[in-house]
């Protein structure tokens, strides 16, 4: 029924006795008791919801034209998302990486920061914060502010007057570390060295201290510089721990 609402393509198929995954005879008649025209009523529905994505995907939208997003709608990305119950805001960054090139991921992280919960660490143990590692080719986090800066102000007015960038200049065969953070409510993006990157990426679930100092040492750093590093992600909020009159946590039921 959600699927209907935003899909006229589907209100046809159904309406029309075509074939439709996961819809059967009982499915269909339970459906199509419904008048047809209900499905339309809210006409702006799909447009609304469209532009609250295109705001969070301003710059990969530039990069294939705001006019040819509307098709996602129509893709099995949207309706995968709505039957499984899944972010629509992520389904849309995945159906834009093919289409996009490489800085949907930075905008793709963005997107999930803000609907992540807040970290849950237990009692001696560390886990990353409100921040995403990223490895993307080299130049795409040049190119990402390139096109920002120059969808300026009000990118979605920009984006639904056609403009798009040059096309982009080929990818190098070398790739960057991105650190895609949350601060206070706004993203930000920044260059990140391999050993960051790497403590990060340990870091995504919560992990012993001493399973990240050993990432660090892997890399070169001493015990005593590891703990200095370490120590320094958790002040930045790179890495976050337990309260020190933190209980453990629950496990699972």
């Amino acid at each position: 029924m959600v699927r209907l609402l935003w899909d006229p393509a589907l209100v046809d198929r159904v309406y029309a006795g075509a074939p439709v995954p996961g819809l059967d005879a009982e499915g269909r008649a339970h459906l199509t008791r419904v008048d047809r025209r209900a499905w339309g009523t809210d006409p702006y529905r799909r447009a609304r919801t469209l532009q609250a994505l295109i705001e969070e995907y301003p710059c990969s939208v530039a990069e294939i034209g705001a006019a040819g997003t509307d098709a996602f709608f129509g893709d099995a990305a949207f309706h995968g998302a709505i039957a499984e119950r899944g972010s629509l805001a992520d389904a849309f960054g995945g159906w834009l990486a093919p289409r996009a090139g490489p800085t949907v991921a930075i905008e793709r992280a963005l997107a999930g920061l803000r609907r992540a919960p807040p970290a849950q660490v237990p009692a001696g143990r560390i886990r990353r914060g409100a921040v995403i590692p990223l490895e993307v080719p080299l130049g795409t986090l040049t190119r990402w502010e390139h096109v920002a800066g120059a969808l300026g102000p009000d990118p979605l007015a920009r984006l639904l007057a056609g403009w798009r960038p040059a096309p982009p200049p080929a990818n190098f065969p070398t790739s960057e570390h991105l650190l895609v953070q949350l601060v206070d409510g706004h993203g930000t993006v920044a260059g990140g060295s391999d050993g960051i990157h790497a403590i990060l990426v340990k870091a995504a679930r919560p992990e012993p201290r001493e399973v990240l100092r050993r990432v660090a040492v892997r890399l070169g750093a001493s015990r005593a510089d590891a703990d200095v590093i370490l120590d320094d992600l958790l002040a930045d909020g790179l890495l976050v721990s337990a309260p020190s009159h933190a209980a453990p946590l629950p496990g699972p039921r």
